[in-house]
C-alpha cells in the first residue's frame, strides 16, 4: 500500500477526535510526567490531544521501543528548556504575527497546548482545533540555533495562521494524490504552507537554502507538471537529489541523512515520490512558498489582499517567475 493511502487513512481516524478544551493555553508536561514516574492516567483531553499530535505512534509505543526511565530523562532533558510563563508571552507573539494576514478580523481564541512526545514532531495544529507544541522540539539542535522562545513565536505563528485560514474560509482543500490534479496539490501547498513559512520570523537553517534556490525549483516544479514520461520524470528526480540545496536539507532533516532510492518506480510512484520530495520533512514546498509570498509583497501587494485572493493565484505568481 502506498504511504499516502496509509496517511490518509490516519487521519481520517483523528480527524474524528472533537477536542473539548477550554480557549486557553495549557501545560500538558507535568501529566506526562506523573503518567511516567507514578503511571498516573492521562485524562482523556490529553490522550486525544496526544493521538491527534501523532497518530502513528503513541507515547506507550516509545516507552516500549526505548524504555521507561529513557523516556523519563528525555523528558527531563526538554523540560530544561521550557518555561512555562515565558512561553505564554511568546505564544502572544506567534499569534500577533498570524493576525498579519487579516488585521480586520480577529483571530478566534482557541486551545494552545505544551506537551512532551519524544521523537516525533516539532508543532501541529491538531486538525484544525488548536496549536500544539512539543517541548522536545525546544532543545539546541543542529539545524536551528534560536532560542526556546523563538522557536515557540515561530511555531505558533505557523499554526496560527492555518487555524486563521480556516477561520476566514480561505483553508486549501485537502488533496488526494488519487483523485485530484497533481497541479492542484502542489500549487494549493506552495500557497498555505508558503504562507504559514512566511509569517515565521525565524526559520531551520535549511530555509535560506532553498530560497537561494527558489529559481530551480519553481522550473522543476513547473517541467514535472509538463512531463510526459517516466524517463523525463526519473532525470527530474535525479537532478533534484544531486542539488546543494537537498542534499543539505536530507542531511538535517531525514533521520537516515540519504537520499532515497529511486529505481524501478512507475510514473504513479513518481508523482508520489515527488509530492513528498516537496511537502514531507519541512521540504522545499515551504521556503519556495515562502519565497513567492515574499515576492508577491515586495511587489506592492498588500497581504490581506494576497490571502483574501486565494490559493489559485498560486498558478499565476509561478507563471511570474518564469
Amino acid at each position: 500500500m502506498l504511504k499516502q493511502e496509509e496517511n490518509n487513512r490516519e487521519r481520517g481516524g483523528r480527524d474524528s477526535l472533537d477536542l473539548n478544551l477550554e480557549p486557553k493555553i495549557y501545560d500538558f508536561t507535568q501529566p506526562t510526567r506523573e503518567y511516567l514516574v507514578n503511571d498516573t492516567p492521562l485524562s482523556e483531553e490529553h490522550e486525544k490531544v496526544l493521538r491527534l499530535f501523532e497518530g502513528r505512534h503513541t507515547i506507550d509505543d516509545v516507552i516500549e521501543e526505548r524504555g521507561r526511565d529513557r523516556v523519563i530523562k528525555e523528558l527531563e532533558e526538554a523540560s530544561k528548556y521550557f518555561d512555562f510563563a515565558q512561553a505564554q508571552e511568546a505564544v502572544k507573539e506567534g499569534l500577533s504575527l498570524a493576525q498579519r494576514i487579516n488585521p480586520d478580523v480577529a483571530i478566534e481564541l482557541f486551545p494552545i497546548v505544551f506537551l512532551f512526545m519524544p521523537r516525533y514532531g516539532d508543532a501541529k495544529a491538531l486538525h484544525g482545533q488548536g496549536c500544539a507544541i512539543n517541548i522536545n522540539a525546544l532543545k539546541p539542535t543542529k539545524v536551528s540555533n534560536d532560542t526556546p522562545y523563538q522557536k515557540i513565536i515561530s511555531y505558533v505563528a505557523h499554526e496560527s495562521t492555518h487555524l486563521f485560514l480556516k477561520q476566514l474560509d480561505k483553508k486549501t482543500p485537502p488533496f488526494s494524490i488519487r483523485t485530484d490534479p497533481l497541479e492542484k496539490g502542489i500549487y494549493d501547498f506552495l500557497w498555505e504552507e508558503g504562507l504559514t513559512t512566511y509569517i515565521e520570523p525565524t526559520h531551520y537553517r535549511h530555509h535560506e537554502a532553498f530560497v537561494q534556490d527558489a529559481k530551480f525549483w519553481i522550473g522543476t516544479i513547473q517541467g514535472w507538471l509538463k512531463a510526459g514520461d517516466s524517463m523525463t520524470k526519473e532525470k527530474i528526480l535525479k537532478d533534484c537529489t544531486e542539488r546543494e540545496s537537498t542534499i543539505t536539507w536530507f542531511e538535517d532533516m531525514s533521520s537516515s541523512g540519504k537520499v532515497p532510492n529511486l529505481d524501478r518506480l512507475n510514473e504513479e510512484e513518481l508523482d508520489l515520490m515527488f509530492l513528498r520530495m516537496l511537502t514531507e520533512m519541512n521540504g522545499p514546498a515551504y521556503h519556495v512558498g515562502s519565497y513567492l509570498w515574499q515576492k508577491q509583497v515586495e511587489k506592492g501587494n498588500e497581504l490581506k489582499d494576497l490571502v483574501m485572493s486565494g490559493s489559485d493565484e498560486m498558478k499565476k505568481w509561478i507563471q511570474e517567475e518564469q
